[in-house]
């Protein structure tokens, strides 16, 4: 029940119901799933806890989550960081140090899940160029590289609705 609180008017004292705060709505709905955690059915997994062997894209039998092509172009690349490693491999970066070096400072264990994850989706591949310690250079294949208009549709819009941004330089086609 929400908590009442008293204000004041110019005309004396008057009562209202003060509208339940962000916490207690979510007190309320932990609450409630707790109650029913027994019988729900488990959610689906997000793209960032699919392994390698399952992409997010597709369920543990390999049939697609969604008939949206959308929705399966955002389970491989929509999250936070894998458009910006493609940006990069399209901008000439190749090492992982490299990568690292964005302004947008990507943390490390979620830059090797990501070249992982657009390795075992056929977007990159890995070329080693050290044995001892075993270090790889990362190139777009031909899969990947067919990104590059979509890279380009966001940029153009990127640049129309945020002032001040600026494209990146890139190479020509990695």
């Amino acid at each position: 029940m929400p908590r009442r609180t008293s204000t004041s008017s110019t005309a004396g004292t008057s009562s209202s119901t003060r509208a339940p705060t962000h916490a207690t709505v979510e007190r309320a709905a932990n609450t409630a799933a707790d109650a029913d955690a027994d019988t729900r059915t488990p959610a689906p997994k997000r793209a960032a806890d699919t392994t390698a062997d399952t992409l997010a894209h597709e369920d543990s039998s390999g049939a697609l989550r969604s008939r949206c092509p959308v929705a399966c172009s955002l389970d491989l690349v929509g999250d936070r960081w894998t458009l910006l490693v493609i940006r990069d491999l399209f901008a000439g970066q190749a090492r992982f140090g490299e990568f690292l070096d964005a302004p947008e400072h990507i943390p490390t264990n979620i830059l090797a899940e990501r070249l992982k994850r657009l390795q075992a989706a056929g977007l990159v591949e890995a070329v080693p160029y050290s044995d001892r310690p075993p270090r790889h250079a990362y190139a777009l294949t031909e899969r990947g590289r067919a990104l590059g208009p979509v890279l380009d549709a966001l940029a153009d819009w990127g640049l129309a609705q945020f002032p001040g941004t600026r494209r990146r330089p890139r190479l020509a086609r990695a």
